[in-house]
């Protein structure tokens, strides 16, 4: 049965096919080095290497027969992956788990034992190419790699013998697409979504999960493990995003993917580059790349950061978008720019504002307040002698109990508040406030206070965000721009 979602996006212009990628974006932007060292994964190791980029640790290189023949497994650690420099879509790996005790013979997937011997012979077929790209001209060579202590968040979703790991679809150095790649028993642990594996889209400014896919039919639970794939946050996403745009960068790839994996103690790690990725991603995401390259083209990153940036906030926003029609709240960052409403119709535009759960209250500038129409109530306010500070928090709270005889009457401010901060207390009018942010406006009672020398001129409590704004302190400042 063939599902909707991939009927929609056959028909979709958006999507990117086979031959539009070879010949639109693989022969157009990968020209002299970047190509030819992204689809050999000992140029890659090389590059990266020097660069400084993380990777799996790099066991042995077998070159040839001569090497293979003084080569014993013995000499390296009992846990590795074996794999072809010039293997394509994960054919060619093979995972070891551990050596038996018992008999001497290595166990890899689904608890297959191997002898030296049939490991010397695999890694004679490597040799002769049984694993490498069409186009190889030259003899292949083995690369055999430390295995990877998997992050126990992953483990938790994936299948146990196999390795979870994330593709990114760069454009030069922007990242257009992502999504995790997990093994499944079906798959024989491999990742690759053509062997049976599972891809689930990538938001790309939170990290989170949306949609999980497995030969192009949607599905909500790992086969396996039954856990929900959707709405899981990838580890470390910042820097897998940093890493994956460092590494295109050194290798000089235009168009293609990065594969990086997760390991417990060192993090993200590049696994390997691809200058053809696969285009199931496009279904796991529900959209195409090409519309995403469309929107990209003509772009020039002013820098890696920017790069990211660019990536994050074109195509971040889809689990945002799912929290907004299901709760009615906006999602906001920890920091954001808001628009503020006072009396009179006066209004400041993109104040750089900071969302502070951990604060009751809201509290703005003393100038922000008078731009907003309240310079009058500042100035009775002063005119009581409250605008100061306290070393005594009972002696601030009686004169803001015998002051607040006169502000009820009073037609702008609505209240007094004593404010400890530190050792000193303050007494601060409050007066009523429109806020909006990411398009939502409330109404909020805000305190007033001297801050001139804070970074942000206002604060926004929780009291006025529980009903409207859900926190997320991975969303950028610079989405709000």
């Amino acid at each position: 049965m063939v599902n909707k979602l991939s009927l929609f996006l056959k028909a979709s212009s958006n999507v990117l096919g086979v031959n539009e990628r070879n010949l639109s974006f693989t022969k157009k932007y990968n020209v002299g080095k970047g190509r030819a060292v992204a689809d050999d994964k000992y140029k890659t190791h090389n590059v990266l290497t020097k660069a400084g980029i993380p990777e799996p640790e790099l066991l042995k290189v077998i070159k040839n027969e001569k090497d293979l023949e003084k080569f014993s497994f013995d000499s390296i650690p009992k846990s590795f992956v074996v794999k072809p420099a010039m293997g394509l879509g994960g054919s060619g790996n093979l995972l070891i788990f551990s050596k038996s005790k018992k008999n001497g013979h290595w166990i890899g997937v689904n608890g297959k034992k191997y002898t030296e011997n049939d490991l010397k012979a695999y890694c004679l077929a490597i040799l002769n190419n049984a694993f490498s790209l069409k186009f190889a001209k030259k003899q292949d060579i083995v690369l055999i790699q430390e295995r990877i202590h998997i992050k126990k968040d992953l483990k938790r979703i994936s299948y146990s013998k196999g390795l979870p790991d994330i593709r990114i679809v760069m454009y030069k150095t922007i990242p257009l697409m992502a999504m995790l790649r997990l093994p499944t028993k079906g798959s024989r642990g491999k990742a690759n979504l053509h062997l049976g594996g599972i891809g689930v889209g990538i938001d790309l400014a939170t990290g989170i999960t949306t949609t999980a896919v497995t030969y192009d039919d949607v599905i909500e639970r790992h086969p396996d493990t039954g856990m929900l794939l959707s709405g899981f946050s990838i580890p470390n996403w910042k820097e897998v995003l940093k890493i994956a745009i460092k590494a295109v960068d050194v290798v000089g790839l235009g168009f293609g993917a990065v594969d990086i994996v997760i390991d417990e103690n060192r993090g993200p790690l590049i696994l390997e580059l691809n200058s053809r990725p696969g285009l199931s991603i496009q279904i796991a995401n529900q959209e195409g790349i090409n519309g995403r390259i469309k929107r990209v083209k003509g772009l020039k990153p002013k820098s890696l950061t920017h790069a990211r940036k660019i990536g994050m906030n074109l195509f971040g926003g889809e689990v945002e978008d799912t929290i907004t029609d299901v709760t009615g709240m906006q999602v906001v960052g920890f920091i954001a720019f808001a628009n503020f409403y006072g009396r009179y119709d006066a209004t400041v535009r993109k104040v750089k504002v900071k969302n502070d759960t951990g604060a009751l209250y809201t509290s703005i500038d003393r100038d922000l307040a008078k731009d907003l129409g309240y310079e009058k109530a500042l100035k009775d306010f002063d005119d009581l002698g409250l605008n100061r500070h306290f070393n005594d928090r009972k002696e601030a709270v009686a004169l803001k109990h015998e002051a607040s005889k006169f502000i009820r009457s009073h037609p702008e401010i609505v209240g007094l508040s004593a404010t400890k901060s530190g050792n000193i207390t303050s007494i601060r009018p409050k007066v009523v406030i429109g806020i909006e942010m990411e398009g939502k406006k409330v109404e909020a009672i805000a305190n007033i206070a001297d801050r001139s020398n804070m970074v942000y001129k206002a604060i926004i409590g929780r009291r006025d965000m529980r009903r409207s704004f859900l926190v997320d302190p991975n969303k950028l400042f610079s989405r709000y721009m």
